[in-house]
């Protein structure tokens, strides 16, 4: 039973990130759900939200990796709980192949990205917004 509530779960993420835009609000599930940490070019947010308290399946957090100009958007979502954080507001870090052209569209495609991928796993919960 616990197994096919979490993909229920995980399944109720995968259809929820699709609606996620840049007018959407994001809000941790819970405090200390996930951490970020950096490892080399990679930013990994580390979570055990489909880790049964019952059963302790997973002997280690699940991780979500991200290239690393994601890391301060992920950190805004991590330290913002218990309030919202508007998708379009997340800061976006410098990438290697930043240049003097207006980057706009890269760094929206970042804000979604890393808000995509929380909802899905379950680590950020969404609000919608006015599209």
């Amino acid at each position: 039973a616990e197994a096919t509530e979490w993909a229920e779960a995980e399944a109720q993420g995968k259809k929820e990130a699709r609606h996620v835009s840049l007018t959407s609000r994001l809000r941790l599930r819970c405090r200390g759900c996930a951490r970020l940490t950096i490892d080399g070019e990679v930013a990994v947010v580390h979570h055990s939200l489909a880790n049964s308290r019952h059963f302790h399946a997973l002997d280690s957090p699940e991780q979500i990796c991200f290239a690393l100009p994601a890391a301060p958007a992920l950190e805004a979502v991590l330290a913002a709980y218990p309030r919202t954080i508007a998708v379009a507001a997340l800061p976006v870090g410098p990438s290697e192949v930043d240049d003097d052209d207006d980057n706009g569209d890269a760094d929206d495609a970042v804000r979604l990205d890393v808000a995509r991928a929380l909802v899905e796993a379950g680590v950020a919960l969404h609000q919608r917004g006015s599209d």
